[in-house]
């Protein structure tokens, strides 16, 4: 369980089930990606609202902001771990429902590109669970902004 105020203490397991994995390659460097991310919510519609519930150093390269996001289409927030590490070059990121989660829904890594795909972002995303389609659309039209 995730209390009030202990939001980044708490990492849940993650399924070792994926439903569903994407794949894709930024032709955009990893810290242009990474920046671009961080300022993703600084202008929301009016049918959505992020905040930042947490966020703590976790060591001398590495940063965790925890979001709760919430949208005109639910009445549930839904929040986001994030963790940026410059020492790797990679943004992961956790999504859990509520704060009564047991597991991760949703996981994803940015990360620089090396050999052929040098100077270009690698991303790759993982579903855990499969969400319904309302919970799908819902936190998808939250991400494009809707």
């Amino acid at each position: 369980m995730i209390s009030q105020g202990t939001h980044h203490a708490v990492f849940l397991p993650i399924s070792s089930a994926v439903q569903l994995h994407m794949s894709h390659i930024y032709s955009h460097h990893f810290h242009e990606v990474a920046n671009a991310f961080l300022l993703k919510y600084n202008v929301e519609s009016r049918f959505c609202y992020t905040t930042i519930a947490s966020s703590r150093q976790l060591d001398e390269d590495s940063f965790e902001i925890v979001r709760r996001m919430e949208n005109t289409m639910s009445s549930k927030p839904v929040y986001e771990r994030i963790i940026f590490n410059r020492g790797e070059q990679t943004v992961r990121g956790y999504t859990f429902e509520d704060d009564e989660a047991k597991a991760y829904v949703e996981g994803y890594v940015y990360k620089q590109g090396d050999g052929p795909n040098s100077g270009k972002t690698l991303y790759d995303m993982f579903l855990y669970k499969n969400p319904g389609l309302k919970k799908m659309l819902r936190f998808k039209l939250h991400n494009w902004g809707v």
